[in-house]
């Protein structure tokens, strides 16, 4: 087998579809978690350490996630490769739900963290909106790959049981093309 070949039925082309939509999706969440790199700095420098570390180890997850949805694309396609994808996503998909524990518990900290920093209220409330408001992007890149990634286990651990199946079915049922049988009559 070689390049880009999936598991026969639809399990196999579930694996194809979502990895590669997978490996787009990884790809959008990197590009957005590098945008947070900034982000992240400043709030390791203001004592939200749970986020800053979350979305710095949040691009290597991303990086991980990208090879992870492209292993039953190009490098493994047969049942072994495909089990090695599905355990494989599911190490990433706790790997993203470290990293949003994290995240929470750096998100509850910010309204004490705004009001020791701040005496007026108003920056205090300004200072808690604008932390508050950076959260939804960190749990989206955070979240979306790891919820599709758990969603293509089952398929490829469905998918590795159809490799073996495939192939002694091809066998067993080879179609056979029947030769014309002429009769020669000799003409007397």
């Amino acid at each position: 087998m070689g390049c880009c070949q999936r598991a026969p039925g639809n399990e196999g082309v579930a694996v194809l579809v979502l990895s590669i939509i997978g490996i787009i999706g990884a790809a959008i969440c990197l590009v957005m978690d590098l945008t947070l790199f900034f982000l992240a700095t400043i709030f390791l420098l203001v004592g939200l350490s749970g986020a800053g570390f979350a979305i710095y180890l949040g691009i290597l997850v991303n990086i991980f996630y990208f090879i992870a949805f492209s292993i039953p694309i190009c490098c493994c396609v047969h049942a072994g490769g495909y089990k090695c994808a599905a355990i494989t996503h599911v190490i990433g998909f706790f790997l993203g739900v470290i990293l949003v524990i994290a995240t929470i518990s750096s998100h509850a900290d910010v309204d004490d963290k705004c009001e020791n920093w701040y005496d007026d209220n108003s920056d205090a409330n300004d200072c808690k909106d604008s932390l508050h408001g950076a959260f939804p992007i960190i749990y989206a890149v955070l979240i979306a790959p790891s919820f599709w990634s758990i969603i293509t286990v089952p398929f490829l651990w469905k998918g590795k049981d159809k490799f073996h199946v495939s192939r002694t079915e091809m066998v067993s049922q080879a179609q056979v093309v029947p030769t014309a049988e002429m009769e020669l009559s000799s003409k007397a």
